[in-house]
């Protein structure tokens, strides 16, 4: 720990504009658990994919409300030094937990587990109260607006990344890339360490 506390200050102090990405391996600390284990009869990677969600709403949401007290969870040493320092971060991690360390600088790639909402009209309701809800008990997962499916606030694989822009842009102003934990690995999070080169920015990599 203070080895991984080290590093990370130092690569602070070293650079001008450090951007830190963080995997889930960093929130494997907090008591997240490993993406390889399973779930009601399947792996926590495979239900978190559009194709699954869209043809198994029910062991979709029954898997969501396992997950959620996910933010209940404290943040470890590695959210806590980069909240302290307001560094910047790109994650992968859904969990909140950069937020929840007081970090206003983060970029959440996949978004989070704060709302469901409607991808196709406006409405939204937070988490906490749907899993509450008649709603949710009844097994009705469309939304009450236009009828359409609700989804928890988080993109799925095979969904289109809507800040992946906004981490590239960021690269722009980065002159250190460092990778605390697994490297990127789906596609287009992968790309980022190329765009991280291409912007003659340093990559580094911090394992936990």
């Amino acid at each position: 720990m203070e080895f991984i506390s080290n590093k990370i200050h130092e690569c602070i102090n070293q650079y001008n504009s450090p951007l830190f990405f963080t995997s889930y391996s960093t929130s494997y600390i907090s008591g997240v658990p490993d993406f390889k284990n399973i779930i009601n009869g399947y792996y926590i990677d495979h239900i978190l994919d559009s194709k699954f969600f869209r043809q198994n709403p029910e062991i979709f949401f029954d898997y969501l409300e396992k997950i959620y007290p996910w933010v209940e969870l404290e943040p470890n040493y590695i959210h806590q030094i980069l909240g302290e320092t307001q560094s910047r971060v790109i994650t992968e991690c859904f969990d909140s937990l950069h937020v929840k360390a007081g970090n206003k600088s983060v970029i959440e790639l996949y978004g989070n587990l704060n709302k469901i909402l409607c991808n196709f009209c406006s409405f939204e309701i937070a988490t906490s109260e749907f899993l509450k809800s008649n709603q949710y008990s009844d097994e009705n997962y469309l939304c009450p607006k236009c009828n359409n499916m609700l989804q928890p606030s988080i993109i799925l694989h095979g969904q289109s990344l809507k800040n992946f822009n906004m981490a590239v842009n960021a690269l722009h102003y980065s002159d250190a890339f460092i990778i605390i934990g697994n490297t990127p690995f789906y596609y287009p999070v992968n790309r980022l360490i190329n765009k991280a080169l291409e912007n003659k920015c340093k990559v580094l990599y911090i394992s936990i």
